[in-house]
């Protein structure tokens, strides 16, 4: 069982809107999913206005990966997302400092891999962040599968700790298998689904 935190990726003018947290490093806008959440856009569009009061459309899922934080697995579930309105001043509910940062500075700000991966529709990797230990706040925890689709076949893999999702992939036999999406339709359970050429 995993938390999950579902973040945005929106871009104006070839700038990102990113949160500077309090490792004072760049992240997404997002939060954790939670049960009561009937889908993933809807988690994104209430963080994007409750940390910024920015109005956003969540369009598609970018392949997810796992942030281990003191030692606690989330998995992170991007979401590129269309900016419908910008207030006039960025306010961060939870006293965070907003920042639109141009393309170009992505790779020369303390942005952690997955984050500009995700930015840049990239394969990501698992990122790991020696801190003290994180305490459990009791987020609500999800069961993740990852879901392999063949031409007619369809096999489900439950995830029992985080992992690299190219490597398990491999490890499992599938050489070649593409991200095709993240499945979540309001309930305990996420499938991370990819496809494989026949």
């Amino acid at each position: 069982m995993f938390k999950i935190s579902v973040k945005g990726i929106a871009a104006v003018g070839g700038r990102h809107l990113l949160r500077i947290n309090e490792r004072e490093e760049y992240e997404l806008l997002g939060g954790k999913l939670e049960r009561e959440d009937a889908t993933l856009a809807e988690r994104v569009r209430q963080e994007f206005l409750e940390e910024s009061g920015v109005v956003v459309e969540p369009k598609e899922a970018r392949e997810p990966w796992f942030y281990v934080l003191g030692g606690r697995p989330v998995l992170i579930v991007p979401m590129r997302c269309d900016v419908k309105s910008i207030p006039n001043a960025l306010i961060d509910q939870d006293g965070g400092q907003l920042e639109w940062v141009n393309t170009d500075r992505l790779g020369s700000i303390p942005l952690p891999a997955g984050y500009l991966a995700s930015i840049r529709n990239e394969r990501p990797s698992p990122m790991a962040w020696e801190c003290e230990p994180v305490p459990d706040y009791g987020d609500d925890l999800f069961s993740v599968a990852l879901v392999v689709r063949g031409a007619n076949t369809e096999k489900q893999y439950w995830l029992d700790d985080a992992c690299d999702f190219s490597h398990r992939l491999k490890g499992l036999g599938y050489q070649d298998a593409s991200f095709v999406g993240v499945k979540y339709e309001g309930n305990s359970e996420l499938q991370v689904v990819f496809s494989i050429r026949p």
